[in-house]
């Protein structure tokens, strides 16, 4: 049986959108942030919304330590990644992103897609970066 983790990554003008799911595994999450942040590099893109609510199972509180100290560290102060997460994924009271900010990171975890835009400071509706529309 297949365990792995999936990444969607869409480059926009602005920004950089990904898309995590698959069951949580430290090193995987830790392997895709790295592809993340590399995919800002590879696009001259600052910005990163990275939803993550289709994560299954629980994040450890020692594995979101690891992966603050692991987003800090790759990031440098360069990239501000805004993280989606269902309400499950933000307890202990946003503990990621406390970690990552105390050493540094410019992140910041919400339940809420127009809360992360917000911050990240981005447009959704300029040309390039509309969301896919959905057919019924």
């Amino acid at each position: 049986m297949d365990q792995s983790m999936f990444l969607k990554m869409e480059p926009k003008p602005e920004y950089l959108q990904a898309e995590i799911s698959g069951p949580f595994d430290v090193r995987h999450t830790q392997n895709i942030m790295a592809q993340i942040i590399q995919s800002c590099r590879d696009h001259g893109l600052s910005k990163a919304l990275i939803d993550m609510r289709l994560i299954e199972g629980t994040i450890p509180i020692v594995d979101r330590f690891e992966l603050a100290e692991f987003v800090a560290l790759m990031t440098n102060n360069v990239i501000r990644m805004a993280f989606i997460g269902t309400p499950e994924q933000m307890q202990p009271e946003k503990f990621f992103e406390k970690a990552s900010r105390n050493r540094g990171a410019l992140v910041m975890v919400t339940t809420d897609q127009q809360e992360a835009v917000e911050w990240l400071g981005v447009d959704t509706t300029a040309a390039g970066n509309e969301e896919p529309k959905t057919r019924d």
